[in-house]
């Protein structure tokens, strides 16, 4: 019988963690789709202008990054449940600030409060999921939690261009957003824990930087994994794959209206392209993590980081001439190469070098570092764009591209030392 109540909350566990998270993207994406209403609007609201936005992205993916570091110490303690559903709330109060903000200062004030609210839901997922699941199962499982993020934008993006169609307005998409938020706080609450209640547990995730019961402080295990290079080639590589994705999620909309003769709402639709074809990348990627192991993970990833470039580079060299259909293959084909790689890094590749332990720990210096190099996809983008024009932004993503590929390749060669090293 505890097997089976065990079964089961574990079944309920699986689709709560990708339903929470979810949560958090209407808060986030609602920010992607209105930018292009915002600009249309920019003379009734004061400061607003394209390089003022890339500020306003730019300063809330620093709020973002530093706030994932700064709760790195507590994740591991105080993640779960809890600090899942206080995130959510707090994303949604900053978006009904949003929504009625009067001017560039409010906006800023407002997309800073929710990023930072936003910041601790991933490590407390991946603190959730470690409890619950065996670590043979890992990649699957944060696969399938990586569709909230990518199924789940496109679906949110879709319902929010569908809500500007309908003539809510810019103001009405952020509420409506924060309202689907909050619901979501309501159903983490109530129905979400972070660990089974009872003896039954899935098979414990095994370390391959701590010894066999090693209990150390989160500043101790932090010194432990500075000290390996793979760590550092993870962090490394986070920085560029985050800049590729913040810059589809942040701009997509935006330059797609750019260069083609889409509306803002047409627009915010086709992006939701990029998303879904991420989340089946992001399964694709999950199952091959499973199957390779942890030595070998990276290997997809390095290759498929490599043809992203030379799609990039292709899509840069025909901007503006692109039809609908090509825009949509090409917005496809970027979410299949870049998503698979990305929802390895602060998932299954930080659980291997953190374990159960300090995984979730691990996960939020992932992402933190990584959205650190975010930066660049929000104030970098704007400036090269005021400068250059829109189809300057593609080959400098192929190359941020292969670096990338390059780091993970030595994240790869670093981690199979490791473990050869302790057996």
């Amino acid at each position: 019988m505890q097997v089976l109540i065990f079964r089961f909350r574990q079944l309920l566990t699986l689709l709560l963690l990708p339903l929470g998270y979810l949560g958090y993207y209407y808060c986030r994406s609602a920010w992607a789709v209105i930018q292009p209403v915002l600009l249309d609007e920019a003379s009734d609201l004061p400061g607003v202008s394209l390089a003022a936005l890339g500020w306003v992205a730019a300063a809330g993916t620093l709020a973002y990054a530093l706030s994932k570091l700064l709760t790195a110490p507590l994740i591991d303690t105080l993640g779960g449940r809890s600090l899942f559903a206080l995130g959510l709330v707090v994303s949604a109060l900053a978006t009904v600030a949003l929504g009625l903000g009067a001017g560039l200062t409010s906006l800023l004030i407002a997309w800073i409060a929710s990023q930072t609210g936003q910041s601790v839901g991933w490590g407390s997922l991946i603190k959730i999921a470690s409890h619950w699941f065996s670590y043979r199962s890992t990649g699957q499982v944060l696969g399938l939690a990586s569709l909230s993020y990518l199924f789940g934008d496109a679906l949110v993006r879709w319902h929010l261009g569908l809500l500007l169609d309908m003539g809510y307005g810019w103001r009405g998409v952020a509420l409506v957003a924060a309202a689907m938020t909050a619901g979501t706080a309501v159903l983490v609450w109530l129905l979400l824990r972070t660990a089974p209640a009872s003896d039954y547990r899935p098979l414990p995730l095994p370390s391959s930087t701590f010894s066999s019961g090693q209990r150390l402080s989160f500043w101790n295990r932090l010194r432990v994994l500075g000290r390996h290079p793979a760590f550092w080639m993870l962090l490394f590589s986070a920085l560029g794959l985050h800049t590729l994705r913040e810059t589809f999620i942040n701009w997509s909309v935006t330059f797609l209206v750019a260069g083609s003769d889409l509306t803002a709402a047409e627009a915010a639709r086709l992006s939701s392209v990029f998303p879904l074809a991420g989340g089946a990348s992001a399964l694709l990627f999950g199952w091959l993590a499973d199957l390779l192991g942890p030595r070998l993970r990276s290997t997809a990833s390095v290759a498929a980081l490599l043809l992203l470039g030379l799609l990039l580079l292709g899509w840069g060299s025909r901007f503006g001439d692109l039809s609908r259909e090509s825009l949509t293959w090409l917005l496809a084909g970027v979410g299949l190469l870049l998503m698979g790689p990305f929802s390895l890094l602060a998932g299954v590749m930080a659980l291997d070098l953190g374990s159960q332990a300090g995984g979730a720990a691990t996960a939020n210096l992932t992402d933190g570092v990584g959205y650190l190099g975010g930066l660049l996809a929000g104030w970098g983008t704007a400036q090269l764009v005021v400068q250059t024009g829109w189809s300057s932004i593609f080959p400098w993503l192929a190359l941020v591209s292969w670096i990338a590929a390059l780091a993970l390749l030595g994240y790869g060669w670093f981690y199979m030392r490791l473990n050869k090293t302790r057996g």
